[in-house]
């Protein structure tokens, strides 16, 4: 809604600009909107690319900040996530290892059933390879529980990541508007000589 008004001030001073004559058919001040651009975390400056005079667009980067520690923590979490990610594959073959047991196990179970209508062997044997498929189903099942706690483990830590890479992004420091500099703060005048 801004750039209307100055559009049509400048509209305005371009047509009083005419090469008609050389008399000047309008005199005053110009006055300038101040904005200060900074970047939106702490740190050390490490590029700063601005200069006095110089036009810049909305969404240019002008500047940024140290980075280092933030990227070596990214790559760290990075890592401990593949660290991790290889849990659940050495989880899914523990389920199917018990999985072959179990279905070992359930053909056991059916020969002994077939066995013990025919009388010939005692009940007992069918109760323990009842019990062994319950032991089975219950490890099967604590596998699995760890399974979940290493998925929650990878989510968080992809939360930490997009999260560094919030604060990556934050380290930049980007022109908001389109416009020409005027004045750099003193603090930053000679940052550019070296």
């Amino acid at each position: 809604m801004k750039t209307i008004p100055i559009l049509i001030v400048t509209v305005f001073l371009l047509s009083a600009c005419s090469h008609q004559n050389d008399k000047a058919d309008a005199y005053g001040n110009f006055e300038t909107v101040e904005i200060l651009v900074s970047s939106e975390i702490q740190g050390k400056l490490v590029k700063f690319l601005v200069e006095e005079g110089q036009i810049y667009k909305a969404g240019d980067i002008v500047g940024l900040i140290d980075t280092v520690q933030l990227s070596l923590k990214r790559d760290q979490l990075i890592a401990q996530r593949k660290a991790s990610a290889t849990k659940i594959n050495n989880i899914l073959s523990q389920i199917e290892v018990q999985e072959e047991q179990k279905r070992t196990l359930l053909i056991d179970k059916d020969r002994i059933e077939k066995l013990l209508k025919d009388n010939a062997v005692p009940v007992k044997q069918l109760d323990d390879i009842n019990g062994k498929i319950k032991v089975i189903d219950s490890q099967i099942a604590s596998i699995r529980t760890q399974n979940a706690a290493v998925l929650d483990e990878l989510t968080a830590m992809d939360k930490q990541i997009d999260q560094i890479k919030d604060q990556l992004n934050r380290c930049k420091i980007v022109n908001p508007i389109n416009g020409t500099v005027l004045e750099i703060h003193s603090t930053f005048r000679n940052y550019n000589a070296w």
